[in-house]
Order: C-alpha cells, then structure tokens, then sequence
C-alpha cells in the first residue's frame, strides 16, 4: 500500500467516525452562517477604518501594474462566495464545526495584519470597457474598498474551504474540479485589479498556517473524542501519524471483544 493510499484510507475513516455525530441539516446551515460573518465583520470594520488612514504601504511592484484586466475574470472572483457550500456536501458536523472555527481565526488575523499595516491599491477603479460585467464591478466597489490587501483574505478564505475538502473527496476529477476552482480565484483576484501577487501568497501562507496548526488537529482531536470519549489535547499532529494511533487502538478493541464473543 503507498503512503498516499494509506492517507486516504486514513481520511475516509476519520470521516467515518466523526459522521457518527449527527446533526439536522439547518444545524450546519446556522455554523456556516456565524462562521461567515465572524470572518467577514472584521474584514468590513477594518476596511472601514482603513478607508480613513493618511499612509499605506504599497504591496507591489511597479512592473505588476502592467497587467491587463480581464473583465470576465469577475465570475471566477464572485465564484469564491459558493465556495462556502462545498464543507456542507463533503464534511460531516463535527470537521465542518472545526472548518467554521479555522476560519473565523483566520479572518481575525487578517484583520489584525490589516490595521498593522494598511495598504493601498495600485490599479485605479476605471469603469472603462466593463461593459456588460459593469454591474458586477461596481458592486465589488461598493462593498470593498481598496485597502485589505495583504495577505488576500479572498484567497485564505477559498484555500481552507476546498482545498481541505479536496483531500476528502471520493473521486480524482472532483478533487481536481476543487484544485483548479481555487485556482481560477486566485488567478482573478489580480485579473480584476482588485489585489496584487504579494496579496496571493500571503493569503495562501496564512491558509496553509490555519489549515496545519488549527484544522487538521481540529479534525484528529474531534475523532479522537469520538473514539475513546475523552477530550486529547493535540499537538498539531499530522494525519497519518496521530490519527492512526486511535485507528489501530480501536481496531484492537474490536478485535479484542470479537474474541471474547
């Protein structure tokens, strides 16, 4: 069996146990709910604030300001929204509370980065050639002004609610239809003119962070509950390693009382 193998079937078994803890459907609906606007309040109130500060770093580099935009790279960018359904249809109650948590965390550090150092936008807001993709725009505009930049909470935000999902998935094209979603969002966010590259990798730093220190113990540490019925204090443990001690301890117990039978 190799190593990838044996993750997956890792995953799907951690899936298994924490989809013991059942849940009405508009239970979920509720989590997601407080989970976005504990994400998106302190992105709003900062951008706000923001708004009225008299310096700001510049995260860019002037050749950037050369590239063109992509007016239809819009839909990719408004796209990320929905992202926020995918943990509904692939993660049980229990790692979607641990995702909704990862998250809000995620969003208040950001918020944090943002008042520390407060930027400004390179590209100007010109309404010049949107054409049929004008509303879209401005809407954007309205609801976001141009200072959040770095690290890109668009980025962090889509990171940890597929790219986490695409490893739990049960087929290749799905797991690839996630990856290259997150991709296009990525893509887009600078297509629009609405960040810069510095913003994407930043974001995707604070993701991967959120996602090695606060998810997946998250997840190990739920499942390990589960099991034995007694809280763990995780260590951020990888998958394989941690969760397969509770795995195998279980299925000794099993093996145990079928003998006893």
């Amino acid at each position: 069996m190799t190593r990838d193998h044996q993750k997956q079937q890792d995953r799907s078994y951690q899936m298994t146990i924490l989809g013991r803890y059942k849940r009405p459907w508009w239970h979920s609906v509720i989590l997601l709910i407080m989970g976005i606007a504990a994400f998106t309040i302190p992105y709003l109130l900062t951008n706000s604030f923001n708004t009225g500060r008299m310096e700001y770093y510049h995260p860019y580099l002037a050749v950037e300001l050369i590239i063109p935009r992509v007016e239809w790279m819009i839909i990719p960018y408004f796209s990320a929204y929905i992202m926020a359904l995918v943990p509904l249809f692939v993660f049980p109650f229990l790692a979607q509370k641990e995702l909704i948590k990862t998250v809000a965390l995620s969003g208040l550090v950001g918020a944090i980065c943002f008042l520390l150092f407060p930027t400004h936008l390179g590209y100007l807001r010109a309404i010049d050639g949107l054409g049929y993709w004008r509303p879209l725009f401005e809407l954007l505009w309205a609801a976001d002004h141009p200072h959040n930049l770095t690290p890109s909470m668009h980025i962090t935000m889509a990171y940890l609610l597929v790219i986490p999902a695409s490893q739990y998935v049960d087929s290749l094209w799905k797991k690839r239809a996630l990856q290259w979603w997150f991709v296009m969002v990525c893509a887009s966010i600078v297509l629009v003119h609405q960040h810069h590259i510095l913003d994407i990798a930043s974001g995707w730093f604070l993701a991967v962070l959120f996602d090695v220190i606060m998810f997946r113990p998250g997840l190990d540490r739920a499942a390990s509950i589960e099991i034995t019925g007694k809280k763990k204090i995780s260590h951020f443990w990888p998958v394989s390693d941690s969760f397969l001690g509770s795995h195998s301890a279980e299925k000794k117990g099993r093996g145990h009382n079928d003998r006893a039978a």
